[in-house]
């Protein structure tokens, strides 16, 4: 399988608090994903996990 892009223990914390704690996934191309958790979860977070 080719991938179009992949993700490798993101990390990502908000002063001391971690939020995120070593995600990693693969997106192959042509392909529809969606995203699923409850409120909180850190669904936008994971989305942009450079804090933009």
């Amino acid at each position: 399988m080719s991938l179009a892009v992949a993700f490798d223990n993101i990390e990502k914390q908000f002063g001391p608090v971690r939020v995120l704690h070593g995600v990693s996934f693969d997106l192959a191309p042509s392909r529809i994903y969606g995203l699923i958790g409850e409120n909180g979860a850190g669904k936008s977070t994971d989305e942009d996990p450079r804090g933009l």
